[in-house]
């Protein structure tokens, strides 16, 4: 866990682009369908998976009670937008436990608390239609999410620009290259301002 928390400090500091393009073989980028609830939310964690029926969220208030802290949830309601599976109640208890964020393959309810209490919230859309409560979901198990198998315990890193997975084993290498990157774009933006064309920064004139 103390190597995830020195992540996690070191990811913030970057962009899901960054990551994206560190290693295309490794991560993996999620349907763009699921965004941000704010463009100020941001995300980084292991997942911690959920995967139940549309209109049902037994299995979220579930995880939410027993997913550790700093984990983000990653709820697989196969794309249901009918209801909203997660609202403020559920956010506000997310947050106390010290969870990351939620991730859903679904729509959420509450727009405006969440975005309030500052709690990332990840999600395909929003809908105030209520949920059932059923006895029909999986926990901690591999699922997908946004057309990506996630597997629990995988990284989740994500930000107004999208949600990106990646395995730990991969963290190092992805995060070494990554902040390669944004090295480079620092000094391609003070380039910029210097007054330089950024199709002679980039080295693109001669094509």
């Amino acid at each position: 866990m103390d190597k995830i928390m020195s992540w996690c400090g070191e990811f913030s500091l970057l962009s899901t682009g960054n990551v994206a393009d560190a290693a295309l073989s490794l991560v993996h980028v999620m349907d763009p369908g699921i965004r941000a609830l704010d463009v100020n939310m941001k995300s980084f964690g292991p997942a911690y998976t959920v995967e139940c029926s549309g209109g049902n969220n037994l299995a979220i208030i579930q995880a939410v009670s027993s997913a550790p802290t700093g984990s983000v949830l990653i709820v697989n309601v196969h794309g249901y937008t009918q209801a909203g599976h997660v609202g403020d109640m559920l956010a506000k208890a997310s947050q106390m436990r010290g969870i990351a964020g939620i991730v859903i393959d679904g729509a959420c309810r509450d727009v405006d608390e969440v975005v309030r209490m500052r709690f990332p919230v990840f999600a395909r859309g929003s809908n105030p239609h209520g949920t059932l409560k059923l006895k029909n979901g999986k926990i901690n198990q591999p699922t997908e999410c946004g057309g990506v198998i996630v597997n629990p315990g995988d990284l989740v890193f994500a930000d107004a620009s999208g949600v990106v997975v990646f395995a730990q084993l991969d963290a190092e290498v992805i995060l070494d290259k990554a902040k390669a990157i944004a090295i480079r774009e620092f000094e391609i933006v003070k380039q910029l301002r210097q007054g330089k064309a950024i199709i002679d920064i980039l080295g693109l004139d001669k094509i």
